[in-house]
């Protein structure tokens, strides 16, 4: 449980990694970030997130707490909708996991390789380019 009296902010530098298209040469971009940094974000998971973007910006918010069920799967592929948070599995112990992927990536100014700076804090995540005006405070992880 996080404590309403401080103040949390993470933010990071990655890299924009790559997954197969629809072809077996093609590759699109792929962003993952998982790790317990979610949850202390409240990105539990299970959770709904909106997908807002823009050139060079991508938002993750938080949506409430909804039956995830009754959606369809592939809703949560899209570029503009929503994703869900997943899990990933490290040492018999699940940690949340979110990943945005999609050719819709690149005229955004998220090409494979290229460096991003992603700042969190309680319901946000914002994912913007690597810029040396941005940078301070990033840690890569």
């Amino acid at each position: 449980m996080i404590n309403k009296d401080i103040y949390l902010m993470v933010k990071k530098l990655a890299v924009v990694g790559s997954c197969k298209g629809n072809r077996p040469d093609v590759r699109m971009p792929k962003m993952c970030f998982q790790g317990d940094w979610l949850k202390d974000m409240g990105f539990p998971i299970g959770a709904l997130v909106d997908v807002e973007s823009d050139y060079q910006s991508i938002v993750l918010k938080l949506r409430g707490s909804e039956q995830v069920k009754s959606l369809k799967p592939l809703f949560f592929r899209s570029s503009q909708g929503l994703l869900k948070v997943t899990y990933c599995k490290a040492r018999e112990k699940q940690y949340p996991a979110l990943t945005v992927q999609g050719f819709w990536l690149q005229p955004l100014g998220f090409a494979i390789g290229n460096l991003i700076v992603v700042e969190a804090e309680e319901g946000v995540i914002t994912i913007k380019p690597f810029t040396p005006k941005n940078q301070g405070g990033a840690a890569c992880s």
